[in-house]
């Protein structure tokens, strides 16, 4: 019986030792993964840190874009003013020689018509 002890604590040992083997393996493994994980989150990082840095210059450039465009807008607005101003000026002075022209025409009519009855 201590003969089949043994045989059976030599192959538990051997078993024992694989197993203690298989989980060194696994030990290895984990430190792998654990490594490219590691590497992964700071290659994730650094995706990050560059996607920032393009974002706050799109914002910048749209910031830069905003104000132009503001103030193209504000530039337009006072052109349309001043276009608005002229025609209405121009529309005044128009119906001032338009009263005259009719004043005038009213007038050489008159005289033609006195000078042909006068006729």
């Amino acid at each position: 019986m201590d003969k089949q002890l043994l045989e059976m604590m030599g192959k538990m040992m051997e078993q024992m030792t694989e197993v203690q083997s298989d989980m060194t393996d696994m030990k290895t493994e984990v430190k792998g993964m654990k490594t490219e994980f590691q590497d992964l989150k700071t290659e994730i990082k650094e995706i990050k840190t560059e996607m920032n840095v393009r974002f706050d210059s799109v914002d910048s450039k749209l910031d830069t874009l905003d104000v132009q465009l503001n103030s193209g807008l504000q530039q337009t607005g006072e052109q349309f003013a001043k276009v608005d101003s002229a025609i209405e000026q121009l529309n005044v002075t128009i119906s001032k020689e338009v009263g005259y022209l009719n004043h005038k025409v009213t007038e050489v009519d008159k005289e033609l018509y006195f000078r042909t009855l006068k006729q």
